[in-house]
């Protein structure tokens, strides 16, 4: 998964029953606001489902348990509406040059494999 793509990961991405992840945008790390902030992906091929291992699932579970007393202790200051899995304590995006170091330890193995150019 390329940068942007896990950049604009939503959980609604991410489905734990079948153990898949839906790559379908990619994140303008330069948007100037929201609703320029997901884009189509690179190429048309781009546009995929990958399959997740066990201990991935299990990883973005508990990366879920971190996020979520955030989400509650903030309330209307965290950033709900853009739903994404890597983000900064306020749901914000992360910062291209920020990716690998400002997420949870849980979640570092998940941004290294996600971020390989397949």
């Amino acid at each position: 998964m390329r940068k942007g793509e896990a950049g604009a990961l939503q959980w609604s991405d991410i489905d734990f029953k079948n153990l898949t992840i839906r790559i379908n945008k990619t994140l303008d790390f330069q948007a100037k606001d929201k609703s320029e902030l997901f884009c189509d992906t690179k190429t048309y091929n781009s546009t995929r489902m990958i399959r997740m291992s066990k201990t991935i699932a299990d990883d973005l579970g508990q990366h879920m348990k971190y996020q979520n007393p955030k989400k509650l202790a903030l309330n209307e200051l965290y950033h709900h509406d853009l739903n994404l899995v890597l983000t900064r304590d306020d749901g914000t995006i992360v910062p291209k040059s920020s990716l690998f170091n400002a997420v949870r330890p849980s979640a570092q193995k998940l941004v290294v494999l996600f971020s390989r150019n397949i």
